[in-house]
């Protein structure tokens, strides 16, 4: 049994392939979490409006991020919601939207489903504006649900950027607990970067 945010989560024994065939089929899309907030499922119809909150949200996005630099037009942001949506169909990955009172504000994903262990790495960024507002404290919550009842998870894990303390609040806010900090998980600006690892 887990606990998060005050519910208990009942895990379910691990598909194959992970994420693929779900037991019951929970969320569809678009999913209200509550009056202002849904999870959306990735299509190139929105890829302006996500290109825009990006190019909004550079600097924000580039003190933790490698990749909002390569997003250089919406043609970029399509192919990313094209790549997402086939990795949803695939069972390989569940990358999300966020949408905040009718707009795009963000991401939420499971990344890189492992068969072997029944694990995930959630991922998540929202933009600056959008901040401060329980959303991915709400909607976390949700992902993991799904993930632990139906698509058989036994362990979902949060990495954090060394000195990135918004992020590690939100592990611990959930009921993360830490494991170990790994050492020179990724290069971000030309320096190696630690990460906090935290698990559920």
């Amino acid at each position: 049994m887990k606990v998060c945010s005050g519910n208990i989560i009942a895990k379910s024994p691990c598909p194959r392939p992970l994420g693929h065939t779900p037991r019951t089929t929970v969320l569809k899309f678009p999913h209200p979490i509550h009056a202002d907030l849904r999870l959306l499922a990735p299509h190139a119809d929105q890829a302006r409006e996500l290109f825009a909150l990006i190019q909004n949200n550079l600097s924000h996005l580039q003190q933790w991020l490698s990749w909002p630099t390569l997003m250089k037009t919406p043609l970029d942001v399509a192919n990313f919601l094209n790549t997402a949506a086939r990795h949803n169909r695939a069972g390989t990955a569940l990358i999300l939207l966020l949408q905040y009172q009718d707009k795009i504000c963000g991401v939420l994903s499971y990344n890189d489903f492992q068969a072997h262990d029944c694990s995930a790495n959630i991922g998540y960024w929202l933009g600056e504006a959008y901040q401060g507002r329980g959303i991915i404290s709400s909607a976390l919550p949700v992902l993991m649900r799904h993930g632990f009842q139906d698509l058989g998870l036994k362990q979902v894990f949060i990495r954090v950027a060394e000195g990135n303390a918004k992020s590690a609040a939100v592990a611990k806010r959930l009921g993360f607990e830490w494991t170990h900090t790994q050492q020179g998980a990724e290069t971000l600006h030309q320096q190696a970067i630690n990460h906090h690892v935290y698990v559920m």
